[in-house]
């Protein structure tokens, strides 16, 4: 029997198509002032936030009640009212959009400083400027994540009630 010398090549990628931005979640100065990409990313933060928020509601109510029982769980949720599973709203919005936008300017200038902006691979250098751009982040983000939980759990009605009253009775470090 004669062998097969037949060899089995990959297919060749599908070419891109008429107009699309393959580095679309980069940013280009050609496409805008980076005051627009930061803004949009900004937004983008706060609608994926608010999206999921009645489902962070539910998560900040069982943690804080660590023992409850599923059926004293579905007890609350059928006698609270559809406004409550937004409870906090505002800390979120005033937080993660400066924090988004704290996000996104620090991360484009730590890629140029860093390097992850030079032609081919930079994984060490794009990490690096993923994890400061996550720590300027955190830090606007985690103080109002603080007001937003206990707004949630009906402790405070605003977001300056929650920062006074928190500071007041626990210190800054309690954000």
């Amino acid at each position: 029997a004669a062998e097969s010398t037949a060899t089995v090549s990959s297919p060749a990628p599908a070419p891109a198509a008429e107009g699309f931005d393959d580095d679309w979640e980069d940013y280009n100065p050609s496409r805008g002032p980076f005051l627009h990409h930061m803004v949009a990313g900004s937004m983008a933060g706060f609608v994926e936030h608010a999206g999921i928020y009645p489902i962070d509601w539910v998560k900040t109510h069982m943690q804080a009640n660590r023992f409850l029982t599923a059926e004293q769980m579905r007890g609350i949720l059928r006698r609270t009212s559809p406004q409550a599973f937004f409870r906090g709203l505002t800390a979120v919005f005033w937080g993660c959009v400066p924090a988004h936008a704290m996000y996104f300017s620090v991360y484009e200038q730590s890629k140029e400083r860093f390097g992850a902006n030079n032609p081919g691979r930079h994984p060490l250098a794009a990490a690096a400027s993923g994890a400061t751009a996550t720590v300027f982040h955190d830090v606007v983000m985690t103080p109002l994540d603080v007001c937003k939980q206990r707004m949630q759990l009906g402790l405070y009605g605003s977001v300056g009630n929650a920062i006074r009253s928190i500071v007041h009775a626990e210190g800054v470090s309690s954000l």
